[in-house]
């Protein structure tokens, strides 16, 4: 979970892309593809069902992704709260040092440089902090794994 968060963002942003560009093709294949219906030629009735299913088809096509990635900003936004909800427990040093393993994706050394502790005494910390956050988590059941 704590890998993922830096991306939540970017991930978010671009779901919302994809969302409102079959808003957008789904408005447009309707309004354009849909065929006008003649009334009153003899012998023929609906002339424009075969355009008309074609295009309700096209369209299902496009509610289906839709519903998927509302479910997918759905799951994000939950991740992200989980998230921020399970890091408020930490002291400031803790988070700092999630924040910069983690979110600004530093190896052990340079974690170690900007908290003024020993990398060994970081990880050491790190494996606790991990321990805490997911009794947390399991506690709260909200969490994602």
């Amino acid at each position: 979970m704590l890998r993922e968060y830096p991306h939540i963002t970017d991930k978010v942003r671009r779901l919302n892309e994809e969302l409102n560009s079959i808003l957008q093709n789904r408005t447009e294949t309707y309004s354009t593809l849909q065929a006008a219906k003649l009334t009153g030629v003899p012998g023929s009735t609906d002339i424009n069902n075969p355009t008309l299913f074609a295009v309700e088809n096209i369209i299902d096509v496009y509610t289906k992704r839709m519903k998927y990635i509302e479910s997918q900003l759905k799951a994000l936004f939950s991740l992200r709260e989980n998230v921020n909800n399970a890091l408020q427990i930490l002291s400031p040093i803790e988070y700092r040092i999630i924040e910069l393993r983690y979110f600004q994706c530093l190896g052990w050394v340079a974690v170690s440089r900007h908290v003024n502790y020993s990398r060994e005494w970081c990880i050491t910390l790190h494996k606790g902090i991990l321990k805490r956050l997911k009794k947390h988590c399991a506690d709260k059941k909200k969490c994602p794994t």
